[in-house]
């Protein structure tokens, strides 16, 4: 029963993401990694840069939001509510198929490992953006995107950082 509930909500997650046109990278237990599509096809790039760049932050922020809403209509066997957290960043990633069993498209970077530190700290049906997504979403001209900043936060292996619900 409980396997069936979280095929349903991951499955639903995953039709989401892909009408979004994003990649989920994968899951593991309660958490749900999704990257911006240039993540698993490098060299599929049909948007100059920085254009890309301007699109994926908003449309990421946008899925984040939609994905959310979702889990908010799903309850747990205890009759909760479920709920979501989220962390973005912004930034270089490289990807490469490792392993010899089991071989795993896996992604490398820095960007990677901020995006699960601010998804740590966010909280409930929030979602928690660094300074690179606010710097990205500066240049854009999104008036249907409103962040405010947070409190500083010490973040494990980076040091006191601005972000940004």
């Amino acid at each position: 029963k409980v396997f069936n509930f979280i095929d349903k909500v991951f499955s639903d997650f995953d039709a989401i993401v892909e009408s979004f046109g994003m990649f989920k990278y994968h899951h593991i237990q309660d958490s749900y990694v999704i990257a911006c599509p240039r993540s698993a096809n490098p060299f599929d790039a049909p948007m100059h840069h920085d254009e890309y760049v301007l699109y994926s932050t908003r449309r990421m922020i946008q899925l984040a939001d939609c994905l959310i809403r979702r889990a908010r209509l799903y309850f747990s066997a205890s009759g909760h509510v479920l709920w979501a957290k989220v962390g973005i960043s912004s930034g270089p990633v490289a990807g490469a198929v490792v392993g010899y069993q089991r071989r795993f498209y896996c992604l490398f970077g820095d960007t990677i490992n901020t995006s699960a530190r601010m998804c740590s700290h966010s909280e409930p049906s929030r979602i928690l953006c660094t300074q690179s997504v606010m710097d990205v979403l500066k240049r854009g001209n999104f008036p249907e995107i409103s962040l405010v900043e947070k409190p500083t936060i010490d973040v494990k292996g980076k040091g006191l950082m601005t972000c940004y619900f």
